[in-house]
């Protein structure tokens, strides 16, 4: 009789220490996070104008550190600009953004990203 209680105890006690590890192991997988590749500027276009609704336009031009008044960075990806880079500005609030990202935010919203000026 005690060697059957003994037993199961040891059942029960090896099946517990084999949850706790799986349950260790799972919290650990969910903490890591993905790796993320940083957003790739788009390639540097001459300076043009492209006409949104209503009159508003985006203008794109090249950032170049020297004549920039502050530093700063794409406030969608959160990448600071580079000498030479090609930004988008809209016209109505003069907020810049990396030209793939403000096309990428464009293509689901209708305001600055900053601001929420309409666009």
């Amino acid at each position: 009789m005690e060697f059957g209680i003994v037993l199961v105890l040891i059942i029960v006690l090896g099946a517990l220490v084999l949850y706790l590890l799986w349950r260790i192991k799972r919290s650990e997988d969910a903490m890591q996070l993905p790796v993320v590749a940083p957003a790739q500027p788009p390639p540097a276009q001459a300076a043009t104008t492209k006409r949104l609704a209503d009159g508003d336009e985006i203008v794109f031009d090249t950032f170049i550190q020297e004549k920039a008044k502050e530093e700063g960075g794409c406030a969608i990806c959160l990448v600071e600009y580079e000498d030479g880079e090609t930004l988008a500005a809209i016209t109505s609030c003069k907020h810049r953004y990396h030209v793939f990202c403000i096309g990428a935010w464009l293509k689901d919203h209708d305001t600055c990203p900053l601001c929420r000026t309409q666009v």
